[in-house]
């Protein structure tokens, strides 16, 4: 098949609810912000804190670094397996939302950030929140559970 042909196919509609169509743009993000933290760590550009406490970059590295680094690597995963479709993708996302709030307790962080320099200490880490929202979204919300039925009976027969 050459080139040409690709582009002369017509495009199926994006059957995909709404979050679910936003899930890699913001994958995309998360995997730059992450990786930008980790490059500013290494240039000692930058406070760095654990815990509410002002540590050097290189502590900052030492104890978030790993943690850090399987996030940014779990969300090119969720970028390339929701931009694919497949049936297993939430399956991944809750993967990936546990292991940001395994972050978010290892380096003591409960505190939201929501704008112009306010920040709101919650009593439990918004990535539990999060995590919480999303199952509920992924496992229960009809329209995802029946769009991931369908997901199923396709690869099944194809």
């Amino acid at each position: 098949m050459n080139a040409a042909a690709c582009f002369d196919r017509p495009k199926l509609p994006d059957s995909r609810p709404l979050l679910l169509k936003l899930v890699p743009y913001l994958a995309f993000i998360q995997i730059g912000g992450t990786i930008l933290v980790l490059v500013l760590g290494l240039l000692d550009v930058g406070t760095f804190k654990i815990g509410g406490r002002v540590v050097s970059s290189r502590e900052f590295l030492f104890q978030a670094g790993l943690p850090l680094g399987a996030l940014a690597l779990v969300s090119v995963a969720v970028f390339f397996v929701f931009l694919r479709e497949a049936q297993w993708s939430r399956h991944l996302l809750i993967g990936y939302l546990l292991l940001g709030t395994i972050c978010q307790l290892w380096v003591g962080e409960n505190r939201t950030t929501l704008g112009l320099g306010l920040t709101v200490d919650l009593p439990v880490p918004s990535g539990l929140v999060l995590f919480a929202f999303a199952c509920w979204y992924l496992y229960a919300k009809p329209n995802v559970r029946a769009y991931y039925r369908n997901l199923k009976t396709e690869s099944g027969a194809g």
